[in-house]
């Protein structure tokens, strides 16, 4: 009986019905994203951000890798450099000190002695 019922229906009935799947599809995706951390998301965001916008020299980058293979330099040494050339603050924590006036007196005999 209920393949009797899925022929009667019209082309446009079937077209209404898809779209009405699909918004309740996209109403359960932002339903369920509003309780998601998006802390991680604005991370990457702030990250690609500075990568995009960052002033890189990619002629140097590339010749300077052109000039290790032509010295025999290993692959691996060579690809390391020019990740590194690339993205400079890659091996750079993302978190940076809430306080800086703190952080920097840390580890010195002159902060022991303001206490």
């Amino acid at each position: 009986m209920a393949q009797s019922t899925a022929k009667k229906r019209t082309p446009g009935e079937r077209r209404r019905l898809r779209q009405f799947i699909v918004c309740l599809l996209l109403f359960g995706m932002i339903f369920a994203g509003r309780s998601l951390d998006l802390a991680p998301v604005e991370r990457i965001t702030a990250t690609v951000s500075r990568w995009v916008g960052a002033d890189t020299d990619f002629r140097a980058v590339f010749a300077q890798m052109g000039t290790s293979f032509s010295k025999g330099e290993p692959a691996a040494e060579t690809f390391h450099t020019l990740w590194s050339s690339l993205l400079p603050e890659a091996g750079e924590p993302d978190a940076a000190p809430s306080d800086p006036d703190a952080a920097e007196g840390e580890g010195t005999p002159e902060a022991a002695s303001n206490d």
